[in-house]
């Protein structure tokens, strides 16, 4: 999935916790006050909520903190809590609880709860906003926000390409070097000159390429790639442009990316920008 502030590193279980609950409570709260999942929408979350604990505690947590009666239970108090404190309430208390170091992540997660089911409600899509502004994402980015969400549901449905890993791997014999992390398929990276570095990160599920653009201080953008069928030219564009492609280059760059690639997205500093 293309949360990838909520996957990225591991925490204490206390902070996944609190995290959990209040992407449960996000999800029901914008799939509305009735909290009445589609079978769709229910997969989507158990597993979603699943993953998060996956990757930020480890799979032996998994029966203690994300038992699918676990979660279902959560929903039914957070559905009850909506109902009993109204909306402006809930919102109110909620939107505290999404720092800002997962919060656009966590809202792309909710809504692709939502989304699961093929559509999303008019109170659905106000119930985002809502939520959105209260945790201080401007109108601009919060199209951004679903755009991104609905294209990850959408790639997700493609299923996983084990081809694609190969595809990746085989870029460490033109001079990058081999990753492995739980978070990501395949991932390669390739020190600059300039002492930057260049990481490609693949979720093969969704058919995404994560790009991190990182100078020597170890900070740049990250580009979100959805490649479709065009994972080879998106290889091959990078491979070629590999040591000049650094932050203060990105723009002009970006042209060459963006050819290649059906879907682009970048974030910087926490925040989403579709290009």
């Amino acid at each position: 999935m293309t949360v990838r502030k909520i996957l990225s590193a591991r925490a204490a279980r206390p902070q996944v916790e609190g995290m959990l609950e209040a992407l449960v409570d996000a999800a029901v709260f914008i799939g509305g006050s009735d909290g009445r999942f589609g079978e769709d929408e229910l997969n989507v979350f158990i597993d979603s909520m699943r993953e998060v604990v996956s990757s930020a505690v480890g799979d032996e947590f998994l029966d203690s903190m994300a038992s699918t009666a676990r979660l279902l239970d959560l929903a039914r108090a957070a559905r009850k809590a909506l109902i009993v404190k109204g909306e402006a309430r809930f919102l109110a208390e909620l939107a505290p609880r999404f720092p800002g170091s997962f919060a656009r992540d966590g809202l792309v997660l909710a809504y692709r709860v939502v989304l699961a089911d093929g559509k999303v409600t008019e109170k659905e899509a106000a119930a985002f906003e809502a939520l959105a502004r209260a945790v201080g994402v401007e109108v601009e980015e919060t199209a951004v926000l679903k755009q991104l969400a609905t294209q990850s549901e959408t790639a997700s449905r493609q299923g996983h390409r084990g081809t694609n890993i190969e595809q990746v791997l085989a870029l460490s014999g033109h001079g990058w070097n081999a990753l492995k992390d739980e978070h990501f398929d395949a991932g390669v990276n390739f020190a600059q000159p300039g002492g930057g570095t260049l990481s490609l990160e693949l979720d093969s599920g969704e058919s995404v390429l994560h790009v991190h653009v990182n100078g020597p201080d170890g900070k740049g953008p990250h580009l979100v790639c959805f490649f479709g069928e065009a994972l080879p030219a998106l290889l091959a564009v990078l491979d070629g442009i590999k040591a000049t492609l650094v932050p203060s280059t990105l723009g002009e760059k970006l042209a060459a990316v963006r050819a290649v690639c059906p879907e682009l997205f970048v974030e910087h500093d926490g925040r989403f920008a579709k290009l």
